[in-house]
Parts: C-alpha cells; structure tokens; sequence
C-alpha cells in the first residue's frame, strides 16, 4: 500500500487551497469572458476554454498538457449541484 509523505500531502493541501482562491478571485472575470465554458488553467492561466467537456480535454492533449496538472472548471452564472 502507496502511503504519501508528509512533504506530498501537504504541497496537495496547499495546491488545493491556491486553486480555490483563483477561482474565487476571478470567477467574475472569467464568467463576462467564458460564460457556460469549461476552463482550464495552469500556473494561474487559462490555457483552454471550450462549452464541450470532451472537446477541451483534445485540446489539453494536443498542447501536451497533463490533465492532472491542469485546474478545470464550468463557468456559469446558473451553478447547479449534482451528487451522483
């Protein structure tokens, strides 16, 4: 069994912390440029915004991105919650 350091756990705690506070800082300003869009975002940038889930992972793939490095949201001004 795989248990994470102590160094990892914390740099996943403090990496989840950072994307929750940029989504929060710029989540107006993505929406008036993005609405209904999935955005992706790495070190803080948008590098891919696409209203197709699908499409926008093609696209991380051809730029060479990993997805597990990479922030994505929905952008909307309706947010709904689906507990699957």
């Amino acid at each position: 069994m795989f248990t994470p350091s102590l160094e990892r756990v914390t740099a996943a705690w403090e990496g989840a912390a950072a994307e929750q506070k940029f989504w929060e800082q710029q989540y107006e300003v993505l929406l008036d440029k993005y609405p209904d869009h999935f955005v992706a975002v790495y070190n803080g940038a948008v590098i891919a915004a696409n209203p197709d889930l699908a499409q926008l992972v093609q696209i991380l793939e051809a730029k060479g991105r990993e997805r597990s490095k990479v922030w994505v949201r929905f952008i909307t001004a309706d947010p709904r919650r689906v507990l699957l």
